[in-house]
């Protein structure tokens, strides 16, 4: 079922950061290791700027975690918007504690675990963060009718999937773009999302770490 307009309590579009070293060398990175982007990275965002700089609704401005991942794939992205960027912790990635680091193919088995990371980042405590940061860009459209941009991380966005009660165990790729409707009730809010921009294939070298 579509949400109608007078419905929504927040939209949005959501990007996962362009390629970080920890990427490219296929290892599970949270907020408790900070990677930077890689060369082919740096090179996505500029792909992922021209699609923004004419999608319609447009950019009113541009979220970016605290991580470098992020906050260079925002920085990318609005030097050709030329709209405000706003750094946010509330959307950063989960702590992976003893996690941090792990070959990508091993934490996937964890995450596929349901558990907690160890002296990491409980699931419920990042959730709730979440949603805070929903809650703070609610309303953001401005008269033109454009809505924010989050630029974020994998993990962020399999859990806004499931605060909404969607199952999507899909990794998004690197620089992926999703337009997003949140409705209902901040209690128990339904999500409605369409990908709308993925890189072309011989620039998607992303692995499918966070």
């Amino acid at each position: 079922m579509r949400i109608e307009e007078s419905d929504v309590l927040v939209e949005f579009y959501f990007m996962r950061h362009a390629e970080s070293l920890a990427n490219k060398n296929r290892i599970a990175s949270g907020s408790g290791s900070d990677s930077k982007l890689s060369e082919t990275g740096e090179k996505q965002t500029q792909l992922a700027a021209a699609f923004l700089d004419q999608v319609q609704p447009g950019i009113s401005e541009v979220y970016h975690t605290e991580m470098h991942r992020a906050f260079q794939s925002a920085s990318g992205v609005t030097k050709t918007l030329g709209v405000p960027l706003i750094p946010t912790g509330a959307f950063n990635e989960q702590m992976l504690g003893k996690w941090e680091g792990a070959p990508w193919d091993q934490a996937a088995i964890h995450f596929l675990s349901g558990k907690d990371p160890p002296d990491g980042e409980p699931y419920a405590a990042f959730h709730d963060r979440i949603m805070e940061g929903l809650k703070e860009i609610a309303g953001k459209k401005t008269p033109g009718g454009k809505i924010p941009l989050v630029v974020s991380h994998g993990g962020v966005w399999l859990a806004i999937n499931n605060i909404c009660g969607r199952t999507n165990e899909q990794w998004p790729e690197n620089c992926d773009i999703f337009r997003v409707k949140l409705a209902g009730s901040w209690k128990n809010p339904r999500m409605e999302a369409e990908k709308v921009f993925h890189l072309p294939i011989q620039e998607n070298l992303s692995s499918l770490t966070t």
